[in-house]
């Protein structure tokens, strides 16, 4: 007899072709596969990627794998939930809910102060899952073609392309493993990680605070100050950058009216509030 009663348990390698299945099937049915990639390496190195330091659970019913999630940590103190999925036929079940709330409570144990993850618009039903448990979109992230970039960087789609492969890559510095900073599909572009948002709005910050300090402070044209501001924001630490702000007493907007990011990633002015020009 068949029970409803959903087995949670972590990955072994025998499960590598049932689980391989599920991830597919689960995708095709919502619309979501981009097709099987470098992007898909996780899922074939579970134990390197996943299980040390985090973890990988299924879901059984009798030996069918109908659900599965991971926990992967992405610093000391930060962990992402990744790769939810749930078999067509069982929906509407509450495996989803299980493996999630199975997946925070490991990260609890593991002693993770922030759990993130991300998801697609072609999956409402994960994110009424994530919402109904209490997470808050951050952000909607648009997947840039490589071709666009190319255009914009007016460099060649071979060197955009070994760009992204690397940037899409964990690094090991200082002997700590940093997450990677895009997710890269060859066939669906590019768009930010968690990780990769982060730094960019860092290096933001670094170089909207330059400009205004030139500003400020050597009475450099506004139109003078981007360039030597590019020169100068991998020169300086963060401990500066935030001195700096302080002395300009934290200023909301750059020389150019574009808003600088706060230490903690927030714009100081809402851009909803803006009054449209015509």
């Amino acid at each position: 007899m068949r029970t409803n009663t959903l087995r949670i348990r972590r990955y072994v390698d025998a499960d590598h072709e049932q689980m391989w299945n599920l991830h597919n099937l689960a995708l095709d049915d919502v619309g979501a596969h981009a097709g099987n990639g470098p992007w898909d390496d996780d899922l074939h190195k579970i134990d390197e990627v996943y299980l040390r330091g985090g973890e990988f659970l299924l879901g059984f019913l009798d030996r069918q794998i109908v659900a599965m999630g991971a926990l992967k940590k992405t610093s000391d103190d930060r962990a992402e939930i990744k790769r939810i999925r749930v078999h067509p036929e069982h929906q509407r079940q509450g495996f989803g809910q299980s493996i999630l709330l199975a997946l925070e409570n490991h990260a609890a144990e593991l002693c993770f102060s922030v759990v993130h993850l991300d998801t697609t618009i072609q999956q409402p039903a994960a994110q009424a899952l994530y919402v109904q448990n209490g997470y808050t979109e951050l952000c909607r992230t648009e997947w840039v073609s490589t071709g666009r970039l190319s255009t914009h960087l007016d460099v060649s789609p071979g060197t955009v392309t070994s760009m992204l492969q690397s940037l899409s890559k964990p690094k090991k510095i200082d002997g700590e493993t940093r997450p990677p900073l895009v997710d890269y599909k060859p066939r669906g572009g590019v768009r930010l990680t968690v990780e990769g948002r982060r730094l960019a709005l860092r290096m933001l910050r670094r170089h909207r605070l330059i400009e205004q300090f030139l500003v400020k402070t050597l009475n450099l044209t506004w139109d003078r100050v981007h360039e030597e501001a590019e020169h100068m924001e991998h020169a300086v630490s963060d401990f500066l950058i935030d001195r700096v702000d302080e002395f300009l007493g934290h200023p909301a907007t750059d020389p150019h009216g574009d808003p600088i990011p706060t230490a903690d990633g927030k714009m100081r002015i809402d851009r909803t509030s803006a009054i449209p020009l015509t």
